[in-house]
């Protein structure tokens, strides 16, 4: 019997691997491996979408409007930096050409 493609939560492995430990035919050395990595899982814990959106609001709701526009800018500089096709979507996007954005004056 195969579990691939079953496990949703970290819960689900736990409790597989506590059935491994009691029920397997397994050696005493690998059980004890086993248990740790079950202990090792069980203090661990993996971010959900909604732990992510919560610590991100209580982050922003605690920003000021100054800090809000340099993390965002920040955020923006650094992507484009790493990634120029970021930079031309972004031009695109809002219908303008790079040159738009030299230090030139025109």
């Amino acid at each position: 019997m195969s579990s691939v493609g079953e496990y949703k939560t970290v819960e689900d492995v736990i409790s597989d691997l506590n059935i491994m430990i009691v029920e397997a035919p397994i050696p005493t050395h690998v059980a004890m491996i086993l248990a740790n990595v079950v202990g090792e899982l069980e203090n661990t814990t993996i971010p959900t979408h909604a732990m992510i959106k919560n610590l991100t609001g209580y982050i922003v709701d605690g920003m000021t409007l100054p800090e809000l526009k340099q993390f965002v800018y920040d955020d923006f500089y650094s992507i484009m930096l790493e990634d120029d096709e970021v930079f031309y979507a972004q031009l695109e996007s809002l219908d303008m050409k790079p040159e738009d954005f030299t230090n030139e004056k025109k």
